[in-house]
């Protein structure tokens, strides 16, 4: 399922463009960190959920995204920022 989802090429240009990110050490790239494919889902359907929360004035809640200690809570949110930032309705 992670194959046939990922190599349909919409989807591969979508989360290569969005969630893959390249760190820095003195100014040069050192670490490349890559989505797993829950968190890749897990962001889709927040940025829905928080868009939906936007535009219809519900209840003001844009969805919560609960992960354990050390499942990458501090990546996901770099993640949730830029897919957010990509969407023209929030007007950044």
């Amino acid at each position: 399922m992670l194959t046939r989802g990922l190599m349909n090429p919409k989807t591969l240009l979508h989360f290569l463009k969005g969630f893959v990110l390249f760190m820095t050490q003195d100014g040069t790239p050192s670490i490349k960190i890559i989505a797993q494919w829950h968190q890749y889902h897990g962001v889709l359907k927040a940025v829905e959920r928080a868009l939906d929360a936007y535009l219809h004035k519900k209840d003001g809640k844009g969805g919560v995204i609960w992960f354990t200690q050390g499942s990458g809570k501090s990546l996901l949110s770099i993640f949730y920022v830029m897919a957010i930032r990509e969407r023209p309705e929030f007007e950044n």
